[in-house]
């Protein structure tokens, strides 16, 4: 029988621990929007798009409402894609910010137990993170 040991947690292990359940994300249908730090301008700029799309007039399922030629979509996690109208794009970005919210506090109250003197191990386990989805 072999017995893996887990580190003892650092502030730096649970920056990447947050980190990682980002990159895992939201879930949207069949797949995942991740919520990495380069993912975060993009939701941004289509939340803004999407809120005055929905300011000028744009109605649930007009999936044209960035581009009248085309459909917008969002390309998931997985590669595939999800077309959506304006207010699915509001909800993703809300979303998106009660995961950032909730990762951050959690990150913040695990290195505040670390500097304190707390001997934490196995950062990844669930029951340490408010989200409790990674894998």
């Amino acid at each position: 029988m072999k017995i893996r040991l887990q580190p003892l947690a650092t502030t730096e292990l649970v920056d990447a621990e947050r980190r990682r359940r980002l990159a895992i994300g939201i879930p949207h249908g069949a797949g995942r929007i991740q919520v990495r730090d380069g993912d975060r301008s993009f939701i941004n700029l289509a939340m803004t798009a999407a809120r005055l799309a929905l300011d000028a007039g744009s109605k649930s399922g007009d999936y044209r409402w960035q581009d009248p030629e085309r459909d917008f979509e969002w390309i998931l996690s997985d590669n595939s894609r999800a077309a959506m109208d304006a207010q699915t794009v509001v909800e993703i970005g809300q979303r998106s910010l009660a995961l950032i919210s909730s990762l951050g506090i959690t990150a913040s109250n695990l290195k505040g137990r670390i500097r304190g003197g707390e001997q934490i191990f196995d950062i990844r386990n669930n029951r340490f993170w408010a989200d409790r989805a990674a894998d």
